[in-house]
């Protein structure tokens, strides 16, 4: 299973892909398959950027917890945390809706492939 978070974040023109999480020195880092991602915005002509520097506010917090959550319990969930630009940027937010519309669908397409196990 897959969880994909979002947050806003200043001075930022294009998606920034969140790969770490930081608290009081501690680095998460996502095991989320965001290379597959990756491709699908290059195939839609997408600005991103791989960001190693999460922030140390709210959007951190949120993304450190939810990945020590996951490693704490041994959930087989696989997070990542995208910042998207301010709404008053110019950017295409309707083309990045359907691209990550795109990607749950993929998700849920392959949830709904996997066999359920009944106990």
């Amino acid at each position: 299973m897959e969880l994909v978070s979002f947050g806003q974040k200043s001075n930022c023109k294009y998606i920034c892909i969140e790969l770490f999480a930081n608290k009081n020195d501690n680095k998460v880092e996502t095991s989320f398959p965001y290379k597959d991602f990756i491709m699908l915005l290059k195939e839609n002509s997408i600005e991103y950027s791989l960001s190693k520097d999460e922030g140390n506010f709210l959007c951190n917090n949120i993304y450190y917890e939810g990945m020590q959550y996951i490693k704490d319990h041994s959930l087989d969930i696989k997070m990542i945390f995208l910042h998207i630009p301010e709404i008053d940027t110019k950017y295409d937010f309707d083309k990045i809706a359907i691209i990550i519309s795109i990607l749950i669908a993929q998700f849920v397409f392959c949830l709904l492939c996997k066999p359920i196990l009944f106990f």
